[in-house]
């Protein structure tokens, strides 16, 4: 091991100022990427885990409206869409404001109308599709939230390759240059090998940087699939017990 350092070491020092420039900015970059796949991968894994909870939960209770009275949109994106949804069904059942004070505020009155899990009304399908509009809204913010700073990760894992291969075609023919300026003398190995060296070292650098970007930045985007994939089945899944409410309430009044 200590023995590649020295080698890179050497290499660095052989290269010319737009190398060593490369160089240093693909250590930077290499210093965000890793910070990002450790931050984001915590994050959406959290995230993707709060989720497969929250749909055990819904699974469990068999009911829409059960979910209403113990969510908590600070848990975890899913929570947040199903509180958007319920938010829009209260609007809808008592679009004048309801009764005012009490734990839910201008939405007290209907909430207590569903304190059997029973809509007080049937819902038109206009008042669904608010419903699932409002559901789709928070859904595309968590979704941008998930993705947020994975657009720098994919930038780095594009560039770091581009960037390296320019340092070493740069360095190549700076080399080529610096012998074709002394008029004819027999160049040899001795001559060419610093130059090459210190160019092939940014093509190293920049695959070091890539290869375990690439790695981070597909199985974090796996993650963020999976966990959008999950929320949007679910507020398809969630409109549909909405209207088997809905049928239940009727059958049942």
């Amino acid at each position: 091991m200590g023995e590649i350092l020295g080698i890179l070491k050497d290499a660095f020092f052989q290269s010319d100022i737009v190398g060593r420039l490369i160089v240093i900015l693909l250590g930077m970059a290499s210093v965000a990427a890793w910070s990002i796949m450790l931050y984001k991968g915590w994050q959406v894994m959290s995230l993707y885990k709060s989720c497969q909870e929250f749909i055990k939960e819904f699974d469990s209770t068999g009911s829409a409206l059960a979910l209403g009275y113990r969510l908590d949109p600070e848990r975890g994106p899913l929570q947040s869409v199903c509180q958007a949804g319920f938010d829009a069904l209260m609007e809808a059942l008592e679009p004048d404001g309801g009764a005012m004070g009490g734990r839910y505020g201008k939405f007290a009155a209907p909430r207590r109308a569903m304190t059997y899990t029973e809509l007080p009304r049937q819902l038109t399908e206009a008042e669904i599709e608010k419903v699932r509009a409002s559901m789709t809204r928070r859904l595309n913010i968590q979704r941008m939230q998930m993705m947020d700073q994975m657009v720098i990760l994919s930038t780095i894992v594009s560039l770091s390759p581009f960037c390296g291969l320019f340092g070493t075609v740069w360095g190549v023919m700076m080399t080529f240059v610096q012998l074709a300026a002394q008029q004819g003398k027999k160049a040899d190995l001795g001559q060419l090998a610093p130059g090459v060296s210190g160019a092939l070292l940014t093509t190293v650098v920049g695959l070091l940087v890539a290869i375990p970007s690439v790695f981070g930045n597909n199985i974090i985007m796996s993650v963020i699939d999976k966990t959008c994939a999950d929320m949007d089945t679910f507020v398809d899944d969630f409109l549909a017990s909405l209207r088997l409410e809905r049928v239940k309430g009727q059958q049942e009044g």
